[in-house]
């Protein structure tokens, strides 16, 4: 049994599903015998390029052609359909007529291919039928160099060769190519008009089927004859006499568009929790991620209407924002592994680029000393620890003896801060859970993102932090987010600082994680740390 796009090909202009546009136009010309030398046909896969170049090229060498057998009754004149039963428009439809010449460019881009297959065999006449037609599809797909060669042959061809090109992306063509065809732009299909179709579909296979199945299949075909009866050929395989909504779940991709909504609502909340949750709950249902990036589309379609006609500027702007990023994983998420990764990234990425960062409020400052503590006289418990002391606590020891040396001169506190020691490190490392948490109430984002960050070191009065991912060291590095870091962490210690932003291995990453110490959960002992450095010693 052949599949249902191969059975049920259109074998006449008006059986073309969704292109009347084009097949008027096509027909008109025909039945005046106003036949171009060259077509460009253009548009998605599956809408009908193929199809109706087959058909033109029926038409051109069909039998009935200029004769009164087959008439349009209201102008006496060839109504542009071929018959079906001439000789020519038979070997057509097997496939073996040596006049129709189907090239697939994606498989001869060379310039050696088209002199062979094109330019020469156009300088022969046809065998049988009145033209040669040669149909080019993914015309795209041939080098500059082809184009070029095919270039005079297609501006003045033999006056028996009919040349019809056939691409899914138009852009692609050198406008040299396109000035010389007859251009014509295949639309999707709508939603009813595929509906329509899969019903006849059913209704010549003798099958019934749930009228809920029908939205299923067109929605995973997004406006594509050939996917949505390929995808329904697959459910009347399954063998029963009825099709219902669970034998569809077997066989179209799933998509969940109630998640995609929320994934959407959540996405232009600026709620980054909220979105990583949902993401997380689809692709654990086995969601297919280009049919969940397509119900995504379609919903920020809708907000973005809803936000237009509320005269809502702001949730319009982030919202062409986000459909910007949908639109831009259209193509590449189905190439991908990790899909929901991709989606992801683009989404939080819209997200963290738009959210405001307000100018955090001055965070409550702890007293340290003037004077740095140096003990003259160390309690004679002392030295059995120094061994275990980590050698960063011995560079903290040596540096807090420095300040000694410029108290004896005149009164100046703030010089010192400026060279910031070791110690203030330790400090950040230590606050680090508290900066999060106080950046958590000016802008939800950016604990998400330093999550992935640690406090690596201090030069001068520079603090670098190191970023286990690439990504997530740019999207600190942007300006919001930078000065919302920066100011937190001059509330921390008290002094001007510079924060810079880096990319370290997965080894380095993990000592740094380490070195950043949670809470102990003494308020007295975590004050302690935060002003004096050093670790806790079990």
């Amino acid at each position: 049994m052949s599949v249902l796009y191969r059975k049920y090909r259109p074998q006449k202009f008006s059986d073309v599903v969704g292109q009347a546009h084009i097949t008027t136009t096509l027909i008109a010309a025909l039945a005046r015998d106003r036949i171009a030398h060259a077509y460009l046909f253009s548009g998605p896969r599956g809408v009908g390029k193929t199809t109706t170049a087959r058909l033109l090229a029926k038409a051109v060498n069909c039998a009935s052609r200029g004769s009164e057998t087959r008439t349009d009754s209201d102008s006496g004149s060839w109504d542009g359909e071929p018959c079906n039963t001439c000789v020519c428009c038979r070997e057509i439809v097997e496939g073996r007529c040596l006049d129709v010449i189907e090239i697939d460019a994606a498989s001869h881009t060379g310039v050696d291919h088209v002199r062979e297959q094109v330019i020469d065999h156009a300088r022969i006449a046809p065998v049988r039928a009145p033209r040669k037609v040669f149909i080019i599809d993914e015309v795209h797909m041939l080098s500059a160099s082809a184009f070029n060669a095919l270039l005079k042959t297609l501006e003045e061809p033999p006056s028996q060769v009919l040349f019809i090109l056939a691409t899914t992306e138009l852009h692609r063509l050198p406008e040299t190519i396109r000035s010389r065809c007859q251009q014509f732009m295949f639309r999707r299909v709508a939603p009813e008009v595929l509906t329509e179709r899969l019903r006849e579909l059913a209704h010549a296979e003798g099958v019934a089927v749930d009228p809920e199945v029908f939205p299923l299949v067109v929605r995973a075909a997004d406006g594509s004859v050939r996917d949505a009866e390929s995808c329904f050929g697959q459910l009347l395989s399954l063998g029963g006499e009825r099709v219902t909504v669970a034998d569809a779940m077997l066989v179209v991709p799933r998509s969940n568009a109630a998640s995609a909504q929320a994934l959407v609502d959540v996405a232009i909340a600026g709620d980054c929790a909220r979105l990583l949750a949902e993401l997380d709950r689809a692709e654990s249902e086995g969601v297919d991620p280009e049919a969940y990036v397509r119900d995504c589309i379609l919903s920020l379609r809708d907000r973005s209407r809803d936000a237009v006609h509320a005269a809502d500027r702001g949730c319009a702007a982030m919202v062409t924002k986000l459909l910007r990023a949908g639109l831009a994983l259209v193509d590449s998420v189905g190439r991908v592994d990790r899909a929901f990764f991709l989606i992801e990234s683009a989404f939080l990425e819209v997200m963290l680029s738009t959210s405001s960062a307000p100018s955090l409020p001055a965070a409550p400052r702890l007293v340290t000393p003037s004077v740095p503590v140096s003990p003259p006289s160390p309690p004679a418990p002392e030295p059995p620890i120094a061994p275990a002391v980590s050698a960063p606590e011995t560079e903290m020891a040596v540096v807090s003896q420095e300040p000694d040396v410029p108290a004896s001169a005149g009164v100046s506190p703030v010089a010192p801060v400026l060279a910031v020691p070791i110690d203030t490190l330790d400090r950040i490392r230590v606050g680090w859970s508290a900066l999060l948490a106080q950046l958590a109430e000016v802008n939800r984002a950016l604990p998400y993102l330093l999550e992935g960050g640690r406090p690596q070191r201090m030069e001068g009065d520079t603090l670098t932090v190191g970023f286990r991912y690439r990504l997530h060291a740019e999207k600190a590095r942007q300006p919001a987010a930078l000065d919302a870091i920066t100011q937190a962490i001059h509330g921390m210690i008290g002094a001007p600082v510079r924060v810079q932003m880096a990319v370290v291995s997965a080894e380095e990453f993990a000592v740094l994680e380490s070195s950043t110490r949670p809470a102990t959960g003494d308020a007295v002992a975590d004050a302690a740390l935060e002003v004096f450095g050093g670790r806790v010693v079990e």
